[in-house]
């Protein structure tokens, strides 16, 4: 059975602002690589050849980067011009644009490894007797709490619909869905509802089999700055092999540069760095000399650190300038500015 996906890329990522004013949340650049070409990746490598995207805010911008993508997998990028309602809205008009039996659903602000969508996909694939609909959940803490029984049935996500279910896991911020799901979701959006675990709540109060799955890696909802420090975080530990253009330190392992060093991509490295692993540093970026920069260090194409910089934990999106002399810790900087975290 062929399973498509929907990827649902429309939000305006206003915990991200002002960094989402700028660049769409599924184009921000994680280790080298856009949020959305993670998991559209993450996805193909999962054996999906068919995806429908949901665009809105700054959509012409990341259906330019869906056509720039040199990918076998069939990408459809389709605009959803009512996307402010939520998130169901950009499910409802991305899904109207594809035909299909099963569907597997997830954000595009989602990094994972490619392990949780391959359990899910492997083990829930929904037929006509099936659920209509089996949620990816995990044990570890992540997004909202799932409530169900011990023989995998869903009693509600956020509250307990039944009033009899206990927590089961966290929300894996994916499902798979059938047709019957679908057909359901269009009357809710116009009924009000806004968001797809709200349709889920509705199906189990009708009493409809909707299940659950436990995957082992829970991934990483990126939907404000401490979740785009855990995702560097998650990826510098756990690199795969699409590390590219840029130099990666490994965990454990650490770089110092006695003198200058000045790469093909124009990253130039100035003496006296110390580079501890895991780090990333993008092409066309400089680090001035006698800067100490990591662990968990991201650095994105064409920023600029000055010297004598110390830095741990952090993430500098493109274009970011870094004063000499800096401490930084737990922070994003961005072209405008920094964002302090916090521990």
């Amino acid at each position: 059975m062929t399973i498509h996906a929907v990827v649902l890329a429309a939000g305006e990522g206003l915990r991200l602002r002002p960094v989402t004013e700028v660049t769409p949340k599924p184009l921000l650049p994680v280790v080298g690589r856009t949020l959305l070409a993670r998991i559209l990746a993450s996805l193909q490598t999962a054996g999906i050849t068919d995806i429908v995207v949901g665009t809105g805010w700054k959509h012409e911008r990341v259906a330019e980067h869906i056509a720039s993508m040199q990918t076998d997998v069939t990408i459809h990028s389709v605009y959803v011009s009512d996307y402010k309602i939520g998130p169901l809205a950009t499910f409802v008009r991305a899904s109207q644009q594809s035909t299909f039996t099963t569907a597997l659903v997830c954000p595009a602000d989602y990094v994972s490894d490619v392990s949780p969508l391959d359990t899910l996909i492997a083990q829930s694939a929904c037929e006509e007797d099936c659920p209509v609909a089996v949620m990816a959940v995990s044990r570890h803490a992540g997004g909202s709490v799932v409530f169900g029984t011990d023989d995998g049935r869903v009693c509600g996500i956020g509250h307990d619909v039944t009033g009899s279910a206990s927590p089961v896991g966290y929300s894996a911020m994916s499902m798979i869905v059938s047709s019957r799901f679908v057909a359901s979701c269009g009357p809710a959006l116009g009924n009000g509802l806004t968001h797809v675990w709200q349709v889920v709540n509705m199906m189990v109060e009708q009493g409809r089999d909707v299940r659950y799955l436990y995957v082992g890696n829970p991934g990483i909802d990126v939907d404000d700055f401490r979740g785009l420090l855990d995702a560097v975080r998650h990826i510098l530990l756990n690199p795969g092999p699409d590390i590219a253009g840029g130099l990666y330190v490994p965990d454990g392992d650490s770089m110092k540069f006695r003198t200058a060093l000045s790469s093909p991509s124009r990253t130039v490295i100035e003496a006296g760095v110390e580079i501890v692993g895991p780090a990333y540093v993008g092409p066309g970026s400089r680090i001035g000399a006698s800067c100490r920069v990591g662990p968990f260090v991201s650095i994105e194409r064409n920023s600029v650190v000055g010297n004598q910089v110390e830095v741990h934990d952090a993430v500098f999106l493109p274009g970011s300038t870094v004063s000499p002399s800096s401490t930084l810790s737990n922070v994003v900087v961005h072209s405008q500015g920094t964002v302090y975290v916090g521990d």
